[in-house]
């Protein structure tokens, strides 16, 4: 889960990890695991890089109203 959460987004690691959350749950509960590996699992927050602040656009997220003008 570590090795892929540098390579996929937050999202997709959110789902991946609800999803094998789900699987463990179900499989202790039909008694093949006695264990759920992974309910005590915490994706560590995604660093943002400094390159990336500096290439991203500056986004507007209200156009200018022109009326008043």
């Amino acid at each position: 889960m570590l090795d892929l959460s540098e390579k996929y987004s937050k999202n997709n690691m959110d789902g991946i990890a609800a999803t094998g959350r789900m699987i463990f749950r179900y499989a202790v509960e039909l008694g093949i695991m006695k264990v759920n590996p992974i309910e005590n699992f915490k994706l560590p927050k995604q660093q943002t890089k400094v390159e990336d602040l500096e290439s991203a656009e500056e986004k507007i997220k209200y156009p200018p109203d022109t009326s008043l003008l």
